[in-house]
């Protein structure tokens, strides 16, 4: 019988052959496994945006990873911020000094020629708001070579909403965050509505990048209970203006959905900013306590509905020690 070996061939040698060359196999098809799903990843992510890192501790696409913190709220806490609703049933609380006020004709005078004009009987606004009114009426004179804007009513005291069809301490004039606005035409008063030129248009569809929205859409009076003032934009803050204007929803609607939304299970922006932003709701009974992220920026604002809405910049971490003062940190995880 002919040795096996005679015809070259060496059981035991190709054998080793046979498994070497399996393994190498194996090995690069594992390899491009890997390099298959870190494509299918970068994909995910580029379509859907960043992850929420909110609700759990996971390490984001930059390897950051959420720190927790925590601190009490209280009733009192519910009462005042960008998002508060003000209506027939819900009355506002003044708070006890005018600190988060500013004088718009300071604001108005600051620019030469002036951009817009002040009118009315409003002398004072929220200063975040007016900050952001500024801004946005600057660029609409850019935009369009107009400067003739008139702010008609911005904040009111209790005394002088007396005698208006909104009762006295029910009027979202009362928080200063809100104005209404009109245009001054070339042969002189009185002022027109906005919607009687086109040009204004202007301010309607860019009022969110500024973080406005119109309080009072004709089409939502059965909601907000105020119809034929469409003029009075209000400030929110623009990733929450930018989502109810997209979503169509006024403030009584948008203040409601956020309450379907815990730090677990985050309502998620891409706003007109660039920014990416989680917001989530918070109960209050009596007081409460809040989850937040020490490692990102972060507001609190009440919703004078008996809660409070924090609302996270996702954008890029900071330090900690860029968090508010007035929060304790620390690493637990809800």
């Amino acid at each position: 019988m002919a040795n096996p070996n005679d015809r070259g061939f060496n059981t035991i040698q190709n054998s080793r052959v046979t498994r070497r060359r399996k393994n190498e196999t194996l090995q690069l098809y594992t390899l491009l496994g890997v390099i298959g799903m870190a494509v299918l990843t970068i994909v995910i992510v580029a379509v859907m945006g960043v992850g929420s890192l909110v609700g759990d501790d996971t390490p984001g696409p930059a390897g950051e990873k959420v720190e927790w913190g925590s601190f009490t709220v209280t009733a009192t806490d519910t009462l005042h911020g960008d998002l508060v609703i003000v209506n027939n049933s819900h009355a506002y609380t003044f708070p006890t000094t005018n600190e988060h006020l500013a004088e718009i004709y300071t604001k108005c005078a600051s620019h030469s020629p002036m951009m817009y004009l002040q009118s009315g009987i409003s002398t004072y606004m929220d200063k975040d708001a007016l900050n952001a009114l500024d801004a946005m009426l600057v660029d609409f004179a850019t935009a369009t070579s107009r400067t003739n804007v008139q702010i008609r009513d911005a904040y009111r005291t209790y005394e002088q909403q007396e005698n208006k069809e909104i009762l006295p301490g029910h009027s979202d004039h009362h928080t200063g965050l809100g104005c209404a606005l009109k245009y001054l035409p070339e042969n002189g008063p009185p002022a027109h509505d906005l919607s009687l030129d086109t040009t204004y248009t202007w301010l309607y569809d860019n009022a969110h990048k500024y973080g406005f929205v119109i309080r009072y859409p004709e089409a939502k009076a059965d909601v907000t209970g105020v119809s034929d003032y469409e003029e009075y934009f209000r400030f929110v803050g623009i990733p929450h203006a930018t989502y109810m204007k997209e979503q169509n929803l006024c403030m009584e609607e948008y203040v409601n959905l956020l309450k379907e939304y815990d730090n677990k299970n985050p309502l998620k922006i891409n706003a007109a900013d660039g920014k990416y932003y989680e917001v989530y709701y918070v109960a209050v009974d009596g007081s409460a306590t809040v989850k937040y992220p020490t490692n990102y920026a972060y507001s609190v604002s009440g919703t004078n509905e008996g809660g409070v809405v924090i609302t996270v910049d996702r954008s890029a971490t900071i330090n900690e020690a860029d968090t508010s003062a007035d929060t304790a940190s620390g690493t637990e995880n809800p």
